[in-house]
C-alpha cells in the first residue's frame, strides 16, 4: 500500500495496529503512532518492506506506541525516528506516555537520526540479529532535561556515527550485540549529561571501530550493585 501521512491512535482510548508480513509493503510520507493521551498504536514488521519518506514518530503528545521489527526492511529515507516525542499539555499525558521500539531481526535504516526520548520516555531494544543503521546518530534524552532515553543493546548491531546524550536522563545498557562506528569521530561515544550512564552487563560490550578512528568520551560503568 502507498499512502500519504499516516496517523494511528488519534483519539482517546483508540487502539490501532498495523502488521506488514513477508511479501507485503507499506509506503508513507510520514507515520505517527499515537498522538493523544490514552491512545495506543503499534506497527509490526514481520517481513516485507516499510518505507517512510519523512518522520516516524512514536507517542507524539501522549499515549503509548510500539514499533516491532522482527524481519524484513524498515527504511526512513527522509529524516528521523523519534521514540517518545512531544508531551501534551494534558496533565495526564506524562503518566500515560510511553514509546518502545523493539528490533529483533531484519534491517532498519534511518537516513537521519534516532532520538530515544526527545521530551518524554523512550526505549530502544536491539537484539537477535537485528541491524540498525542511523546516518546522523543515536541520541538519548535529546530535547528536555526531564526526558528519559533508554537503549538496551542485547544483540544485533547498531551502526552510527555517534551516540550522545545532550539533555535529560540516559541509560545505554550493553548486554551483548555490537555498537559499530560508521565514520571517524573523536566524540563517537560522547560525554553524557549529568544524569547519563553507560552500563555494561554480563553479555559484555562490543564496540567495533569499523576501521575508523574513534574516541569514547563517556565512561563505561558496572551496573548499580554489581561493581567491584
Amino acid at each position: 500500500a502507498t499512502l500519504g501521512g499516516v496517523v494511528l491512535g488519534s483519539a482517546t482510548n483508540a487502539v490501532a495496529c498495523v502488521q506488514v508480513s513477508a511479501g507485503g509493503s507499506l509506503s508513507a510520507s510520514q507515520l505517527f503512532l499515537s498522538i493523544v493521551p490514552r491512545a495506543y498504536a503499534a506497527v509490526t514488521v514481520n517481513g516485507g518492506t516499510v518505507n517512510v519518506s519523512s518522520n516516524l514518530v512514536l507517542a507524539y503528545q501522549g499515549g503509548k506506541a510500539a514499533l516491532n521489527v522482527y524481519g524484513g526492511n524498515l527504511t526512513l529515507t527522509g529524516t528521523n525516528l523519534a521514540i517518545g516525542s512531544l508531551l501534551a499539555a494534558d496533565p495526564n499525558a506524562a503518566l500515560d506516555n510511553d514509546a518502545v521500539a523493539t528490533l529483533t531481526g531484519g534491517t532498519t535504516t534511518i537516513a537521519g537520526g534516532v532520538a530515544v526520548g526527545e521530551t518524554t520516555h523512550g526505549e530502544l531494544n536491539v537484539m537477535g540479529n537485528a541491524q540498525l543503521a542511523s546516518q546522523s546518530g543515536v541520541g538519548l534524552g535529546t530535547l528536555s532535561s526531564s526526558a528519559v532515553g533508554i537503549v538496551n543493546l542485547l544483540g544485533g548491531t547498531i551502526t552510527t556515527p555517534t551516540v550522545a546524550n545532550p539533555s535529560g536522563y540516559a541509560y545505554f545498557n550493553f548486554n551483548g550485540g555490537t555498537l559499530k562506528a560508521s565514520m571517524d569521530n573523536l566524540y563517537f561515544l560522547n560525554t553524557f549529561s549529568y544524569y547519563g550512564h553507560a552500563y555494561v552487563y554480563g553479555g559484555g560490550a562490543v564496540i567495533d571501530d569499523g576501521g575508523h578512528a574513534i574516541t569514547l568520551r563517556q565512561g563505561l560503568e558496572a551496573p548499580p550493585g554489581s561493581g567491584v
